[in-house]
């Protein structure tokens, strides 16, 4: 099967042409990545469902792309200005090992930050860099995603309800056709500032940003069956297991990526969202 799309890979033609038999595998720890996909697999516009999905947009909120903080983060929408530290996460051998041990060179790394820019500035929302607001130096990254309309993604549907919301597609079709009401989330820290909760306030800031701010009906999350450490975030920041989706990525004890690899799906909808758990 086609391996997942994770929505930050999502770019040229050319570059997914040049980069179509290298694979792609993920997982997600509370010191690691978000999303099903290697990083810099890049793919043309997902394809348009079997379905006659009906488009809705509502335009971003006024502030969707302004920095937002936690008690101990500062979370800056990614853009061209944050390619060195978008950079810097995705170099770190702990991060880059969930995506097949590619590393992104800087050329790369402002291609990705220049579409998550266009993803804040067209879909209203993407990932943030996570900087320490004492020291101003670069956590990680994580946050939000809309998830691309196409097969991949699609097996999603079964784990959540079955209400026409889930199919619908959002009206702007770029960068990508993506789901107009659920999104993914993730998150991926460098080496240095694991085991402290880090990866667990990201979360929580996310689902914040995604149900009080942006209104939708679902969050989701996938990792490698695997991904222990990342699940129990998950779990800690209150999203619930669902079941597994099969695409591109590692296997414990497989050497290399497989083509089949489970990944553990969490849900939270909105109705069973908990406001209270503030991030400040």
């Amino acid at each position: 099967m086609r391996r997942c799309r994770s929505p930050e890979l999502i770019g040229d033609a050319a570059a997914d042409t040049r980069r179509e038999n290298r694979g792609a595998g993920s997982g997600r720890k509370e010191r690691v990545v978000s999303g099903c996909a290697r990083w810099l697999q890049t793919s043309s516009a997902a394809s348009p469902p079997s379905w006659d999905a009906v488009r809705v947009v509502a335009p971003p909120p006024a502030d969707a792309g302004q920095s937002r903080f936690t008690s101990r983060l500062r979370l800056e929408p990614i853009g061209p200005a944050n390619a060195a530290d978008l950079w810097l996460v995705h170099n770190d051998d702990q991060v880059s090992y969930w995506y097949g041990n590619d590393k992104p060179n800087i050329e790369q790394a402002e291609q990705r930050a220049r579409f998550m820019g266009d993803s804040w500035r067209l879909h209203g929302v993407h990932k943030w860099i996570a900087y320490d607001r004492v020291s101003g130096e670069a956590v990680g990254r994580g946050g939000l995603s809309r998830t691309p309309v196409d097969d991949d993604w699609g097996q999603i549907y079964a784990l959540l309800p079955a209400e026409p919301w889930v199919r619908v597609a959002h009206e702007m079709g770029s960068p990508f056709l993506a789901h107009a009401n659920w999104l993914e989330i993730g998150w991926a820290l460098r080496r240095e500032f694991w085991g402290r909760g880090y990866a667990s306030e990201i979360g929580r800031a996310g689902l914040e940003f995604a149900f009080d701010v942006l209104e939708v009906q679902a969050v989701v999350s996938c990792t490698v069956r695997h991904n222990v450490r990342s699940r129990a975030v998950m779990e800690r920041i209150g999203m619930r297991y669902a079941g597994e989706i099969r695409s591109r990525g590692i296997v414990e004890g497989a050497e290399g990526e497989q083509d089949d690899a489970a990944f553990a799906v969490c849900v939270l909808l909105r109705r069973d969202w908990d406001g209270s758990c503030s991030t400040r």
